[in-house]
């Protein structure tokens, strides 16, 4: 879900040229600071509740579903910069919209990888 408010996101405020709004930016930068969070697994480190909790569901399959999508984030935004680059020769084409393209791009297919991992991983253990 996080990941489709990204693109709609990106997708209307780059479509509209209204990347720089203050306010949109902001409610940007809000979004891509929650679905990062979501993906190092530190929200639940903040309360002291969860704790035990956390290290049930923080173990070695999760740990590395993590560090999988983080690497196809890494991929997605190598690849998305090479475009961006060439688009912006081609178009015209603000810093802005197009840093806002690529960092939008790494984290929705960061956030992608993870979910299908985990559920791969449910589906796998016979608990779906």
């Amino acid at each position: 879900m996080m990941a489709t408010l990204l693109v709609f996101s990106t997708m209307m405020a780059v479509g509209q040229g209204h990347s720089a709004e203050p306010a949109r930016m902001c409610l940007w930068l809000l979004t891509l600071a929650l679905g990062a969070l979501n993906l190092t697994g530190f929200g639940g480190r903040l309360r002291p509740r969860t704790r035990r909790l956390n290290a049930l569901l923080d173990d070695e399959t999760t740990r590395d579903h993590r560090r999988t999508s983080l690497a196809a984030g890494f991929w997605a935004a190598l690849l998305s910069g090479s475009v961006m680059s060439v688009v912006g020769a081609i178009f015209s084409l603000s810093c802005v919209d197009g840093v806002r393209v690529v960092i939008t791009a790494a984290l929705v297919a960061a956030l992608i990888a993870f979910a299908t991992q985990e559920l791969r991983a449910v589906k796998c253990d016979g608990r779906a």
